[in-house]
C-alpha cells in the first residue's frame, strides 16, 4: 500500500482478507493496526466454506493459498454450493480432486473479480505446478482450465525459481488473471520462465534457499508489461560446479546455460479434444472339459473361496443326481468361515452366507450339468468365429432339451470364450447405408457391419484444437494420419461427446509449462565421457593406496 501511495498519494486502498490460521490471522491484524489501517474487513475462518466476504467485489486480489492440501472436511459444504448454485455460486465450472483444493482458491478469487463494465480486476495468486496439467479431459481441473482460458481470463503464468519459500522447495508459479485484458492481450496467454533469475542466499531459511533481488524482479515486471517474445535469453549468473564429494572439481561439468524466457501462446493452443479409439473384439469359444470345469463355481467374488472349500472339503461330492450332500459344508461351517474372513476380507457377511448354503454349490452344479448335455451336441473343438455361437448354442440347447435363463447363458458362454487376437471379429450389427470406416462402419462382401468394440485394447488420441476447423475435420485428418496407418480396423467412436459441445471428443485443457520451455542439451562425446572417468578411476585408486598405506 505504501507502494502504490508513492505513485499517487491521493489512491484510497482498502485492505480485504480472510485467514484460517488464528495465528496468522493476529498477526495480519496486529501489522495493519501500527501502520494505522482499517481492520474490520480483515475476516478469521475458513475461506472456501464461509465465504464472509461473499457480496464483496474487488479491485486487485492477491493470495498465497497452501499446497497440495485437501478439502475433505469441508467436501460437504463445497459440493452444496456446486450443485445447488452452480455458475450462480463460485465453483460452478467445476472441482479438482479432494486431495488438492489449489483450484478452489483460484475460483473463490474469479469470483469476487469487479465487473469488466465497471473497471475489471486483476488476480495474482501463487500456486504450485498440479493445476497446470493434473487432471485428463472431463475431469473437474481440466474443466476449471477450460473456463478460465475460454473466458480469456489468464494474462500470464510466471515460473518462479525452485526453494524460494521457507517450508517447500518445489517448483511455483504466479497467475495472473484480469478480466480487463488490453486489446493486445486478448485470446493470448503470455509464458514467462523465471526459474534462474535468483541467486543463494547466505544462509539458508528452512527450505527457502534463493531469492529474487530487484533486478531479478524488473525483469520479470518489465517483461511482463512489455508483452514481448524473448527466446532464451543468456543471463549473467554464477554457475556451481561441484563434484560429488562436495569439493570443487578439476574439470568443471558442463551445465545448461542460465536463461531467461518468454512466449506467447494463443488460448486455443493449450485445448485439445480427447477422441475414443475402438478396436473390434475378436473371440473364440470350446466346450472342453477344462474350460466347463470352472462352472462348479460361481462367478467373481465366490470363484476362489468356492475353489478352496471344494479342494478341502468337496472331494467326495458328486455330481449324480441322487447325490443330496453335494454343497453341504454344515460340519465345517465354523472352519470355513474363520478361514474365509481371514484370507477373503472382501467378502461381506451375506455373501459369506451364501458361501456356506447348499443351494449355492447345487445352482452352480445344475449349470455344470447343462453346459455338458451342451457339450455332446457341440463337441469339445475350438471354434474361432464366434459370430457362429448363438446359432451354434440355441441348435444345442433344442437337441439337447435344455432351457437355458439368461445368468446361466452368461455364465456359460464366460467359461467357454476367451479374446483370440487370431479369431474372427464378432459382429455387433449389420446396417444400412454407406461404409464410414472412420466411425466403425465396415463394407464387408456388400454388408455394412459394425463390430463389437474390445475394451482392453480401446485408446485414447488428444487431438489439439484448431478454431479455423470444424471438429470432424480435425479428428477424421488426425485420426487417418496418426492412428489408421497402424492398426487399419480402428475406429473412432461417435458416441463419445463432449457435455458442453455435443461434439464427438471430451474436451480439455492442460499447459505444459516444461514442455515450452525445454532446451535440447545434446550429450557429451563418449570419448570426452570415458576420459572422466579414467580419471575419476585413478583418483579412488590413489585414496585406496592411501588408506593401505
Amino acid at each position: 500500500m505504501e507502494y502504490v501511495h508513492e505513485l499517487n498519494p491521493q489512491a484510497v486502498m482498502r485492505a480485504f482478507g480472510q485467514e484460517l490460521n488464528p495465528e496468522s490471522y493476529a498477526i495480519c491484524k496486529a501489522d495493519m493496526l501500527i501502520k494505522g489501517q482499517e481492520v474490520n474487513n480483515i475476516k478469521l475462518g475458513n475461506t472456501l466454506s464461509t465465504d464472509q466476504l461473499y457480496a464483496d467485489k474487488f479491485d486487485y486480489m492477491l493470495s498465497n493459498p497452501p499446497f497440495g492440501v485437501d478439502w475433505k472436511k469441508i467436501e460437504g459444504n463445497i459440493k452444496d454450493e456446486h450443485t445447488l448454485k452452480g455458475f450462480d455460486g463460485r465453483f460452478g465450472p467445476g472441482l479438482p480432486r479432494v486431495s488438492d483444493g489449489s483450484l478452489l482458491f483460484l475460483l473463490h478469487l474469479i469470483s469476487k473479480l469487479r465487473d469488466a463494465s465497471k473497471g475489471g480486476a486483476r488476480i495474482g495468486i501463487i500456486l504450485n505446478g498440479s493445476p497446470l496439467f493434473t487432471g485428463s479431459a472431463g475431469s473437474g481441473e481440466s474443466e476449471i482450465r477450460r473456463y478460465i482460458l475460454e473466458a480469456d481470463l489468464l494474462e500470464a503464468i510466471v515460473a518462479l525459481p525452485t526453494d524460494m519459500f521457507y517450508n517447500t522447495g518445489i517448483a511455483t508459479y504466479v497467475w495472473v488473471l484480469s478480466n480487463k485484458k488490453s486489446s493486445e492481450r486478448k485470446g493470448k496467454v503470455q509464458l514467462i520462465n523465471g526459474v534462474n533469475l535468483c541467486g543463494k542466499m547466505r544462509k539458508s531459511l528452512g527450505a527457502k534457499r534463493n531469492v529474487m533481488a530487484d533486478e531479478d524482479i524488473a525483469i520479470i515486471t518489465r517483461c511482463f508489461g512489455s508483452f514481448e517474445v524473448i527466446d532464451h535469453q543468456q543471463l549473467d549468473k554464477p554457475q556451481e560446479q561441484k563434484s560429488n564429494r562436495g569439493r570443487q572439481s578439476d574439470t568443471a561439468k558442463s551445465e545448461t546455460p542460465k536463461t531467461f524466457a518468454s512466449k506467447i501462446f494463443a488460448t486455443h493452443e493449450f485445448g485439445y479434444r480427447r477422441i475414443t479409439i475402438e478396436r473390434p473384439l475378436r473371440e473364440s469359444y470350446q466346450f472342453s472339459d477344462e474350460r466347463l470345469a470352472g462352472l462348479r463355481f460361481a462367478p467373481k467374488p465366490f470363484t476362489a473361496p468356492m475353489q478352496w472349500i471344494y479342494q478341502e472339503f468337496g472331494q467326495h461330492w458328486t455330481d449324480a443326481a441322487d447325490c443330496n450332500n453335494y454343497g453341504d459344508v454344515t460340519e465345517h461351517q465354523d472352519t470355513i468361515r474363520n478361514y474365509v474372513k481371514k484370507h477373503f476380507t472382501e467378502l461381506k457377511e451375506k455373501q459369506i452366507k451364501d458361501l456356506l448354503d447348499k443351494k449355492t454349490w447345487q445352482s452352480q452344479q445344475q449349470i455344470l450339468c447343462k453346459a455338458r448335455q451342451l457339450q455332446q451336441a457341440i463337441g469339445t473343438g475350438q471354434h474361432d468365429d464366434m459370430n457362429g455361437y448363438e446359432d451354434a448354442l440355441k441348435a444345442a440347447c433344442e437337441q439337447q432339451g435344455i432351457k437355458l435363463d439368461a445368468t446361466e447363458k452368461k455364465q456359460i458362454t464366460n467359461a467357454v470364450s476367451w479374446k483370440n487376437p487370431q479369431a474372427e471379429k464378432v459382429i455387433r450389427k449389420i446396417h444400412k447405408g454407406k461404409a464410414n470406416p472412420v466411425y466403425g462402419l465396415f463394407e464387408v462382401n456388400g454388408k455394412i457391419i459394425e463390430y463389437k468394440a474390445d475394451g482392453d485394447l480401446r485408446d485414447f488420441e488428444n487431438v489439439a484444437l484448431d478454431p479455423s476447423k470444424t471438429v470432424n475435420e480435425l479428428n477424421e485428418a488426425y485420426f487417418v494420419k496418426e492412428v489408421q496407418p497402424h492398426v487399419p480396423d480402428a475406429w473412432i467412436d461417435a458416441g463419445k461427446t463432449d457435455s458442453k459441445d455435443q461434439q464427438i471428443g471430451v474436451v480439455g485443457y492442460e499447459i505444459p509449462f516444461n514442455r515450452h520451455f525445454y532446451v535440447y542439451q545434446p550429450p557429451r562425446d563418449l570419448a570426452e565421457i570415458d576420459a572422466d572417468l579414467d580419471k575419476v578411476s585413478a583418483e579412488i585408486m590413489a585414496l585406496l593406496q592411501e588408506v593401505h598405506s
